[in-house]
């Protein structure tokens, strides 16, 4: 089960490159034990002028859980992680034809969804040509 690790800092010149060495450092692991890392989320800390710092969120598979779980947690910016299920779409069929009006946000989210369940919608446009 991986784990969600928040409230990692790296200065606006150091690349993402350095986040495992830094979770390694922060967390007494060795880079062995790091199996997997991937970005979640990275925002900006601002709030010191001279030291602006950019804050990531990351997912971690590590290859000892039990013994991270066990050294590590409770703790503030750590929290387990649930498996991920990926959705099934269960096919749909209907005679009706689907028109979407738009190709907005709403429109192409429509008519994606609409694909993963098996539906061919017909998707409308009313703007100007591409060219334009």
């Amino acid at each position: 089960m991986p784990f969600l690790v928040r409230n990692l800092t790296l200065d606006l010149g150091e690349g993402e490159e350095l986040l495992s060495k830094t979770v390694c450092s922060r967390f007494a692991l060795a880079p062995r034990d790091l199996i997997g890392l991937r970005v979640v989320r990275k925002g900006i800390d601002a709030r010191k002028k001279p030291r602006i710092r950019f804050v990531y969120t990351v997912e971690l598979d590590l290859a000892d859980e039990e013994g991270f779980r066990r050294s590590q947690l409770p703790h503030p910016d750590i929290d387990d992680l649930p498996t991920r299920q990926t959705v099934a779409f269960p096919h749909v069929e209907s005679e009706a034809r689907i028109v979407i009006v738009g190709t907005g946000p709403a429109g192409l989210f429509a008519a994606l969804r609409l694909t993963e369940y098996g539906l061919v919608p017909i998707v409308i446009e009313r703007g100007k040509p591409v060219e334009e």
